[in-house]
């Protein structure tokens, strides 16, 4: 069984597919956790890590699909692995998958004026029909509102690979100098905020199907707890692996 875990930027992913396969493997089954992109395995992903340093330009400057196509390649390039894992395992968990690939590049034609969903069938047709990777059994999309996220990325600081040079990175923290930047996803709001709508639009159109939303602040609009959204993640789960 493959779920894949989706939200935007901040909404806790990372967390959440590492808290089920802790849960997984407890409850007795075999489980395998991938996140994407794989930064620093996939010849992909040192590409992607450039794009979102913002060395082939500001994000407006990049085509989307040039940006798609990147992403796609580094899953394609992680096919076997992939294969092999669903073979040898009950549950495989992907940190993002082709739902992120298709949110946040078709968001910006969205801004652009052209048809987001005739872009999404393009990247569709890329990952599953050409690539010809697996299709999520279940997505999993963490709705976190923009502003939770932008809180949680700004106490995350900088990731690793806007970083160039580890050397430079270390001198950096010493001297009290920001070590790093955003990627151009995290620090644009608006593209954010495109791209949680473009969300919603892939759950209605059912190119994330089947898919259940996770609603990760409560009633009162406050945050939930990050064991609460766990609990409720391993229920959708465990009712699909039964």
């Amino acid at each position: 069984m493959l779920v894949a875990i989706e939200g935007i930027d901040g909404a806790g992913k990372g967390t959440q597919a590492q808290k089920l396969l802790d849960r997984a493997l407890k409850e007795g089954y075999t489980a395998k956790l991938l996140s994407f992109p794989q930064y620093q395995v996939t010849q992909g992903s040192k590409w992607i890590a450039e794009y979102l340093r913002g060395d082939f330009g500001e994000l407006n400057e990049v085509h989307p699909l040039f940006a798609g196509m990147l992403f796609a390649l580094d899953r394609f390039e992680c096919k076997k692995q992939i294969m092999d894992s669903l073979e040898m395992h009950d549950l495989v968990i992907m940190d993002r998958y082709v739902a992120s690939n298709l949110a946040y590049q078709s968001a910006r034609c969205r801004e652009g004026g052209d048809d987001p969903m005739k872009f999404v069938d393009r990247l569709l047709s890329l990952e599953y029909d050409i690539y010809g990777l697996p299709r999520p059994d279940l997505t999993l999309f963490l709705d976190m509102p923009v502003a939770f996220s932008e809180h949680l990325i700004s106490e995350r600081g900088a990731r690793a690979y806007t970083r160039e040079d580890k050397i430079m990175m270390d001198v950096a923290e010493k001297i009290n100098i920001p070590p790093g930047r955003y990627d151009i996803h995290e620090e644009n709001t608006e593209y954010l905020h495109a791209v949680h709508e473009m969300y919603y639009q892939l759950i209605q159109s059912f190119d994330m199907a089947p898919c259940e939303e996770i609603n990760c602040q409560n009633e009162n609009g406050v945050l939930r707890s990050k064991d609460d959204i766990a609990r409720e993640v391993w229920s959708a789960v465990q009712a699909k692996l039964q």
